[in-house]
């Protein structure tokens, strides 16, 4: 038996409600990915796309350039994200956090150019973490021998590299604070040498109070 034209209508009809209801699914998709968009989610944004991706072959070309166009944009965005983050852990000095959210937005998004920048930023802040490193670490020996000036000046050749790693800065101060802190009692006017190496690797610090009165009660004397 051949098909009726009543069959055929009632096939034609299942087929039709059947092509909508994909393109609603998927309508439903882009307007909930663009919503996530403006809240700034595009991480959520590609997982509700990735969601109907399976359905894109069955809509009209204009809705499946829509899908491709958003998925694009979301993607883009969350590599401007990753980017982003990673630029602001390394201004932190948090170089090991930086690694790690680098390494999971380049699997992510293997060979993007904006993340290869975001990685060569790491690197050079690296590099210049190791150069301090090694002078903070001659410091250290020229402190252990009382080469105050000799030390304080090794601290101060790591202004240039520490200005953008508070971490290293943050070390660089603590060793002159020790200094100062040991030899305050002995030699004050050398504490306060120290205490101005610390004012000139960052402006407006709070100088440790009982060293600075501890000089100041031996400028007096």
């Amino acid at each position: 038996f051949g098909r009726t034209p009543e069959l055929n209508k009632l096939l034609a009809e299942i087929e039709q409600r059947q092509t909508q209801a994909v393109a609603d699914t998927l309508e439903k998709a882009l307007a909930e990915g663009r919503a996530l968009m403006g809240a700034g989610k595009p991480d959520q944004a590609i997982e509700r796309l990735s969601s109907v991706q399976t359905i894109v072959g069955k809509v009209s070309p204009k809705l499946s350039s829509a899908y491709q166009s958003l998925q694009q944009e979301a993607a883009n965005a969350q590599v401007r994200k990753y980017k982003s983050d990673v630029e602001h852990l390394i201004a932190q000095g948090e170089h090991g956090e930086a690694a790690s959210q680098l390494s999971r937005a380049q699997n992510e998004f293997p060979q993007n150019r904006e993340l290869h920048q975001a990685s060569k930023a790491l690197e050079q802040a690296e590099q210049r973490r190791a150069e301090g490193e090694k002078l903070l670490a001659r410091a250290q020996e020229l402190f252990q021998k009382q080469l105050w000036r000799d030390g304080a000046d090794s601290c101060l050749r790591t202004a240039p590299l520490s200005a953008r790693d508070p971490v290293l800065r943050n070390r660089a101060l603590a060793m002159l604070q020790s200094a100062a802190s040991e030899v305050v009692d002995r030699e004050w006017r050398q504490a306060e040498s120290l205490l101005q190496c610390m004012s000139q690797l960052q402006a407006n610090i709070a100088l440790p109070a009982a060293v600075a009165a501890a000089g100041q009660f031996c400028d007096v004397s």
